[in-house]
């Protein structure tokens, strides 16, 4: 997350606008959930649900005197494995 607000750091300098950046995350492991039923199951039966995300992201632009430009937000769903194709 911290670099993430270096690059936007840098990428607004790069353009010529300063800015302060601050980021903060929400750990939301375990929610929200999507609830879907498998393909060639009727939907009578038993649902299945799936984490969406472990970590919300949100970045939030404001003018020098704090009004909201812009906001977006990214959810991040994050596997770690001992090769880059092997999970």
């Amino acid at each position: 997350i911290d670099a993430l607000a270096l690059e936007i750091k840098s990428r607004l300098a790069a353009e010529g606008r300063s800015a302060q950046v601050r980021v903060q995350s929400i750990w939301v492991d375990g929610t929200p959930q999507a609830e879907f039923t498998p393909k060639g199951h009727s939907s009578r039966q038993q649902k299945t649900q799936c984490e969406l995300a472990d970590l919300l992201l949100c970045v939030r632009w404001e003018s020098a005197n704090g009004l909201l430009q812009r906001e977006q937000a990214m959810l991040i769903q994050a596997k770690v494995a001992s090769k880059y194709n092997k999970l």
